[in-house]
C-alpha cells in the first residue's frame, strides 16, 4: 500500500514540475494572417413584416355558462355561434341527483314530524300522570323539553 502511495506522489510531482515550465514565446503578430472576406452591395427593398403566434381567439361578446346545480349533462341545445335569447334552454342536466336530494329532504321532514307528533302525545300523557300525582315533576319537565326540542327541529 505504501508503494502505491509513494508512486502516485512521484507521478503527481512530475506532472507539477512539467506543467510549471515556461513555453517559448512566439510573436503574436506573426501568427495572425488575413482571412478572405466576401462583400455584398446593399440595395433598398421592402422587408416583409409577419409574425407567428399561438393564441386563442375570443369574441368580444361572449359569456361563460355555469349551471346553478351539479349533475351530468345529457344534452347541449345550443352551438357555438348560435344567437340565443334570455330564458332559452341551452343545456339539459340529468335530474336524478336533484330528485334524490328532494326525496331525502322530504323523508327527513316526515321523520321530524313523526318525532314531534310522538313527543306531543307523550307530553299529554305525562301531563295527565303529573296532574294525578303518579309521575314526578322531573319526568314531566323532560317530556316538556322533548316536545319543545322536536317542535324547534321540525
Amino acid at each position: 500500500m505504501k508503494r502505491i502511495l509513494g508512486a502516485s506522489c512521484y507521478v503527481l510531482l512530475a506532472l507539477a514540475v512539467t506543467g510549471c515550465q515556461q513555453k517559448p514565446a512566439t510573436p503574436a503578430r506573426a501568427a495572425m494572417q488575413a482571412l478572405p472576406v466576401q462583400t455584398v452591395t446593399v440595395a433598398m427593398a421592402p422587408v416583409p413584416q409577419t409574425s407567428e403566434y399561438v393564441a386563442t381567439i375570443k369574441s368580444r361578446r361572449s359569456a361563460t355558462l355555469q349551471p346553478q346545480v351539479s349533475g351530468v349533462l345529457t344534452g347541449i341545445l345550443a352551438r357555438s355561434g348560435d344567437h340565443v335569447n334570455a330564458g332559452q334552454v341551452l343545456m339539459e342536466i340529468d335530474p336524478s341527483h336533484q330528485v334524490a336530494t328532494v326525496e331525502s329532504q322530504r323523508a327527513t321532514e316526515r321523520q321530524k314530524k313523526a318525532l314531534y307528533d310522538y313527543n306531543e302525545s307523550e307530553f299529554a300523557r305525562q301531563k295527565k300522570l303529573f296532574d294525578a300525582g303518579i309521575t314526578s315533576r322531573d319526568a314531566f319537565e323532560q317530556s316538556r323539553q322533548a316536545i319543545e326540542n322536536s317542535k324547534a327541529d321540525y
